[in-house]
């Protein structure tokens, strides 16, 4: 085991899912921060309870984290796809990376890497956060029911071990930053690649389903949306947008 930042990194060959692990380590009273990465998963999960196709030769990373108390986890999501992205313009400069609600990384308009936010309550009313990073290295997954797309066809390569570190002294760069000055930095920084103002967006949460415009990120890390003559923020559900959507993507924080 090394240490990366604040993270101590364990690798292992093959885990069902590395954020389904630092789970049941944090509900045996495991404590953070602790990054486990597997190069190979059997059982990887993705939010609103999808199933991830974890192929080899492709990220599967899980940080977990110990919280004094619950925070917005809305803010935390944010954190962790501006880590994310912090972390592949370093490996991969100058390509146009964007951010979809809430942590989603797309390149090109593509899907490019996904993050996982589980909490487990802790005793005396605090919390521990897994934090699942998932991203498409060598291989795209063809399950997706969206674009997608991987480093390996942009002609981009890196070792796992290397990727992973990196995504780790990014996350750590960003909570130093949080805990030193709160949740701006992270917003504006997510503002930079996200959605323009005022384009279409759709949000479908279950069988339900909202049509609006994009006004801005809540202090929460919320979707602020305008529906009508009616503002409506948004803590969850799966966010649809054109390509047009999206900024260039080479703003840098």
């Amino acid at each position: 085991m090394s240490t990366r930042g604040r993270f101590p990194l364990e690798i292992v060959e093959e885990l069902d899912s590395t954020s389904s692990e630092l789970m049941r380590r944090a509900a045996a009273s495991a404590h953070g921060p602790v990054a486990l990465l597997a190069r190979r998963q059997t059982s990887g999960r993705g939010r609103l309870g999808r199933s991830w196709q974890s192929l080899e030769g492709n990220l599967h990373l899980s940080v977990l984290l110990d919280l004094p108390h619950q925070r917005a986890a809305g803010r935390w999501s944010l954190l962790a796809a501006v880590a994310m992205l912090d972390a592949l313009r370093k490996l991969v400069p100058d390509q146009p990376f964007n951010l979809k609600w809430p942590n989603d990384v797309l390149l090109h308009g593509r899907k490019l890497a996904g993050i996982l936010l589980e909490l487990v309550p802790a005793p005396e009313n605090k919390f521990r956060l897994v934090i699942g990073f998932g991203m498409n290295v060598a291989i795209a997954p063809s399950s997706l029911d969206r674009p997608v797309i991987c480093l390996a066809d942009i002609g981009a390569t890196g070792e796992i071990e290397t990727i992973a570190v990196t995504v780790l002294a990014s996350l750590s760069g960003w909570i130093d930053r949080f805990e030193a000055q709160d949740f701006g930095p992270v917003r504006e920084a997510w503002l930079a690649v996200g959605h323009r103002p005022g384009c279409p967006l759709t949000v479908t949460q279950g069988a339900a389903r909202l049509e609006g415009t994009f006004v801005d990120i809540a202090e929460d890390g919320g979707l602020l949306l305008q529906c009508g003559d009616q503002q409506v923020k948004i803590a969850g559900g799966e966010v649809s947008a054109s390509q047009a959507n999206w900024p260039s993507g080479n703003n840098q924080s």
